[in-house]
């Protein structure tokens, strides 16, 4: 799990998850907060078929959310 302030944890997560993938591994990945919404990355990862298995748990960010008081 990489978290922390700033840039770079899912280019940092996704480097290692394609290493994993070099070497013949199978990869999970779950992100938990950018919700259901279309992303290049999961495009790109869908090229390794079922190798990868890919969730996306949150609802979006949290500036984004309609129930302030829920999602703190």
């Amino acid at each position: 799990v990489n978290t922390g302030p700033g840039k770079g944890k899912t280019t940092a997560a996704f480097g290692l998850a394609l290493r994993m993938l070099g070497y013949g591994k199978r990869v999970g990945v779950v992100q938990f907060i950018k919700g259901k919404w279309h992303t290049g990355e999961k495009d790109a990862f869908a090229a390794f078929g079922d190798r990868v298995v890919w969730h996306a748990m949150g609802e979006g960010f949290t500036w984004e959310t309609q129930d302030l008081k829920r999602d703190i």
